[in-house]
């Protein structure tokens, strides 16, 4: 019940629903043929199952590993996604985004980011700034 000067109000508590996607993916640099991860988090009162699609044709980019976790009855839900090298060898750039889905039939798409594969097309004596032995430095910078 809340007072208001002389007058009384009476009524019943309301639940609020918010779900969200929490903390989007952000634009990944991957070497060609090799791996990396796309990460994407959704927020709400029940669990979610994340999924990354491209932009181009809605297709799914694989399978996502989806692990939940609660605290004061919000659930976070969190996706991982493994981009091999059979992806990373055959394409040079996709545009993907993040999909939240609850059971209730809900959905959620995060704005779209960008996959970029890099690959090396040619060298030269210098290679981002440094001059000398171009090999070592990329041997560095790619083995470790």
């Amino acid at each position: 019940m809340i007072k208001w000067g002389k007058l009384f109000i009476k009524s019943s508590p309301s639940k609020l629903t918010v779900r969200t996607i929490s903390s989007p993916p952000v634009t990944t640099n991957v070497v060609k043929g090799g791996t990396g991860e796309l990460n994407c988090q959704a927020t709400g009162d029940s669990a979610a199952t994340i999924s990354f699609h491209r932009v181009s044709d809605h297709q799914s980019l694989g399978t996502v590993e989806n692990t939940n976790s609660e605290s004061n009855g919000v659930v976070t839900s969190t996706g991982v996604l493994a981009v091999g090298s059979d992806v990373t060898t055959s394409e040079d750039s996709i545009e993907f985004y993040c999909k939240a889905s609850w059971l209730q039939g809900k959905e959620i798409n995060s704005d779209s980011v960008n996959l970029s594969i890099l690959d090396i097309t040619g060298t030269s004596e210098t290679t981002w700034g440094a001059a000398g032995n171009y090999t070592y430095i990329l041997r560095l910078l790619f083995d470790a």
